[in-house]
């Protein structure tokens, strides 16, 4: 290959590489930092390559060699680091897909995986010890429709907080689905149902003094005097208590395998969304709960302890 062909195949590969470091930089955040400073020293390189061009057209000579020489050894280093980088965005596209961003928990792949593992597992005991929870946000839309999804997106957030708080060691928590206001556990170490339904019960309390305190705090933000606040909260009162968590918790034991577990899971939650007051239909409807006096504890949700 004689050094024109030579400076055209450099041309070429530089020109390649950076498109590839474009069209990566577009599919993954974490890594922009990483493919920018690839693609801007590969711009240099591409232009680098035109001088080396020119300059031969001009010359015809072999002067150019060293330069062609540290042109290449240059490229190569680059496209290593997008193959680096490209390693770094299939890992965190992967992460992406199966773990929730805004919470930092698992999705239902996960815990159906964990569930699995459950039931494969050949200790004759397992089952019996382990158990799962099923959390669903009361009245998101509330939160929606009357501030902000920012403000909506903080319940979620807080809801999770709470529930790796209330957990034991061990457990696990899982997003249901990207957008959704559904949450589940997987609980180890159960000796009957009475613990998982006290680990259900501390969590969905917290949950409940934590939503509704949020609730309160947008309601009256920017108001001062406690008597119009009152009078808002009042006012309010059916909205307020519509807003919670509630959660549905059995154990691994009575169901021959994970998926009628799952099943007996979610339709044990169904059931409670139908059958318990405070379901929302819009902003402006009126809850099926009666409008009632409000009391709220401002203060941070309490203090979770392991049971």
């Amino acid at each position: 290959m004689n050094f024109e062909d030579r400076i055209e195949k450099l041309r070429e590969d530089a020109e390649a590489t950076a498109e590839a470091a474009e069209h990566l930089r577009t599919k993954s955040a974490s890594v922009n930092s990483r493919v920018d400073e690839s693609t801007e020293g590969l711009v240099a390189l591409s232009r680098r390559v035109s001088d080396l061009s020119r300059s031969f057209e001009q010359s015809q000579s072999e002067d150019s060699s060293e330069p062609l020489l540290d042109a290449q050894a240059e490229l190569i280093a680059a496209q290593a680091a997008l193959i680096s980088a490209q390693s770094d965005t299939i890992d965190d596209i992967t992460r992406r897909k199966n773990v929730c961003a805004q919470t930092g928990l698992p999705f239902l792949a996960g815990f159906k995986e964990e569930l699995i593992g459950v039931y494969e597992d050949e200790e004759p005991d397992i089952r019996k010890s382990t158990g799962a929870l099923f959390f669903d946000i009361n009245g998101l839309a509330l939160f929606n429709d009357t501030f902000s999804h920012d403000v909506g997106d903080e319940a979620i957030i807080t809801t999770a907080e709470i529930i790796v708080g209330g957990i034991r060691a061990g457990d696990k928590a899982y997003r249901r689905y990207e957008g959704g206001d559904e949450f589940m556990t997987i609980n180890r170490r159960l000796t009957n149902q009475s613990n998982i339904d006290l680990i259900s019960e501390r969590i969905t309390t917290a949950a409940d003094i934590a939503l509704r305190g949020l609730y309160v705090r947008n309601l009256t933000e920017g108001i001062n005097d406690e008597a119009d606040k009152e009078v808002i909260i009042g006012e309010h009162g059916q909205y307020i208590q519509a807003v919670g968590l509630r959660a549905v918790g059995l154990n691994c034991a009575p169901y021959d395998n994970s998926e009628d577990f799952l099943d007996a899971l979610t339709s044990g939650l169904n059931v409670d969304k139908q059958t318990r007051p405070g379901k929302y239909d819009g902003l402006m409807n009126r809850m099926q709960k009666p409008t009632e006096s409000v009391v709220i504890d401002m203060s941070s949700a309490p203090q979770l302890r392991p049971a």
